[in-house]
C-alpha cells in the first residue's frame, strides 16, 4: 500500500487511521484474523508497553524484509505517525 513498504511484507496488529488529526476520535482497528497465540502474545506485550509508557499503541506492526533487501529513505507525515511521543489522545 505504501511504497516505502513495497518490499516487505507484513502482520498489521494495531492500525490508526494515517489521517487521524488531534481531536479526532482516536479509534485503533485490531486484527481479528490472527492465530490466536501470537494475537494473545502481541496483546501482552502492548499492554505492557502501554502502562510502561503511559499511553497508547496506535500502530503496531510486524514487517519482514528479505535478506539484503532495502526499504528507502522516507519521512512520515501524518499526525498517526508522527506524534509519537509526549502526546495525549482522548480515548
Amino acid at each position: 500500500m505504501f511504497k516505502a513498504h513495497s518490499v516487505t511484507r507484513s502482520v498489521v496488529f494495531n492500525w490508526l487511521d494515517n489521517n487521524w488529526r488531534p481531536g479526532q476520535p482516536f479509534i485503533v482497528l485490531r486484527a481479528g484474523h490472527l492465530p490466536e497465540q501470537l494475537a494473545s502474545a502481541v496483546s501482552v506485550f502492548a499492554a505492557a508497553l502501554e502502562k510502561r509508557l503511559n499511553g497508547k499503541v496506535a500502530k503496531l506492526m510486524l514487517a519482514e524484509l528479505a535478506p539484503g533487501g532495502e526499504v528507502t529513505a522516507h519521512k512520515d507525515a501524518g499526525p498517526a505517525l508522527v506524534m509519537v511521543t509526549a502526546a495525549t489522545f482522548p480515548s
